[in-house]
């Protein structure tokens, strides 16, 4: 139905699979954002709202390892994201960008 995205990612997978351990496979990708793929009954919306993965992180798999993306599978910066902040701030450097750390912004001119 039209609310399939946001169902617990569980629901989804148990209409797909009756293997255990292909659902556990086509979930993996819930832990990548420390997410459960697993609906909790008691809490509203199956926990979606909580820790439960909404069904719609089934299509991270689908991205990683479809066939016909030529680019597929996870990517990340070498050094880890923390690297992407560091080298934007020494880009920002080597363009004469000034930082003050430690002060409140008051207004943004020219």
């Amino acid at each position: 139905g039209k609310r399939w995205p946001l169902q617990p990612h569980s629901n989804m997978l148990s209409s797909l699979f009756t293997s255990p351990k292909l659902a556990a496979l086509a979930s993996f990708q819930d832990l990548y954002v420390g997410l459960e793929p697993f609906e909790h009954p008691r809490q509203l919306g199956g926990g979606v709202l909580r820790k439960t993965a909404p069904a719609v992180f089934g299509l991270l798999a689908a991205l990683e390892l479809h066939p016909t993306n030529e680019k597929a599978g996870v990517f990340a910066p070498v050094g880890g994201f923390r690297q992407v902040a560091e080298s934007m701030y020494r880009l920002c450097l080597d363009n004469d960008v000034q930082f003050n750390f430690g002060t409140s912004v008051t207004a943004i001119t020219d």
